[in-house]
């Protein structure tokens, strides 16, 4: 509905962006859903998917330091 509306009532770009309402609505909806699923995993005892996310950026940022260090070693030699 977002998406006719945005196409056949408001021109396509809006802010410069095409198609922007139906981009936020998805967003949204989205969210939404990722919230529901984490409340129903958290219910079970499993932990929050945000604090798995953040752990596993944590962890990427690691082997990118740990690669970047192997880098420099290298170029040293």
């Amino acid at each position: 509905m977002s998406f006719l509306v945005n196409k056949y009532l408001l021109s396509e770009t809006l802010f410069g962006i095409k198609f922007l309402i139906p981009k936020i609505v998805t967003a949204l909806w989205t969210y939404i859903e990722i919230k529901s699923i984490d409340e129903s995993s958290m219910k079970l005892g499993n932990k929050s998917v945000w604090v798995l996310l953040k752990e596993m950026i944590d962890r990427l940022k690691g082997i990118k330091s740990d690669l970047n260090e192997l880098i420099d070693e290298k170029k040293e030699k």
